[in-house]
């Protein structure tokens, strides 16, 4: 094809207190094509958004993609793929509008009672890289066959949640 667009709308009603709602969408389209060589290069974005539960936790991601893809031999039926991309990620979530156990006296809630949480300082910005191969086998018009491996978190990011920092592993 010349180009892909997509876009999805998920949500778990199970999940939480109130639901989980996801939304992204992606697009992708090749920007240099060689028949000669039988090879393309590809170029694409992505994007992620979801939000749940009483805290209102929110979560943004966006990334860039570059692709390139090779046939491997005269019929196209062979082809090997290499990607890398690059974003960022940021999350949020709203402590004002939880509700504590400590909040419900004798059965009933009032948002006056005192709470012995402390909340912690998160850290839910960070910028985040990966890269990915695969193969594809196409031996006739009706199927295709492709096996693949992808690895994240190349720079390993930091996050911070309740003032416990991570390291978000490859």
């Amino acid at each position: 094809g010349v180009f892909r667009v997509g876009i999805n709308q998920k949500t778990q009603w199970l999940a939480v207190t109130k639901p989980y709602v996801s939304f992204s969408g992606s697009f992708d389209a090749p920007v240099y094509k060689s028949n000669g060589r039988r090879q393309l290069l590809g170029l694409g974005c992505q994007f992620n958004t979801d939000r749940a539960g009483d805290s209102r936790f929110k979560s943004l991601q966006g990334n860039l993609s570059l692709s390139f893809t090779k046939a491997l031999d005269r019929k196209n039926r062979n082809k090997l793929s290499l990607g890398i991309y690059g974003g960022f990620v940021q999350r949020s979530i709203n402590y004002g509008a939880l509700t504590f156990d400590e909040q419900f006296q004798d059965g009933v809630f009032s948002e006056d009672n005192p709470i012995s949480e402390t909340f912690g300082r998160e850290k839910f910005f960070f910028f985040d890289c990966g890269t990915g191969i695969a193969w594809s086998y196409t031996p006739n018009k009706h199927s295709l066959f492709s096996v693949g491996a992808s690895v994240s978190h190349l720079l390993e990011p930091n996050v911070t949640f309740f003032d416990v920092k991570t390291s978000l592993h490859r």
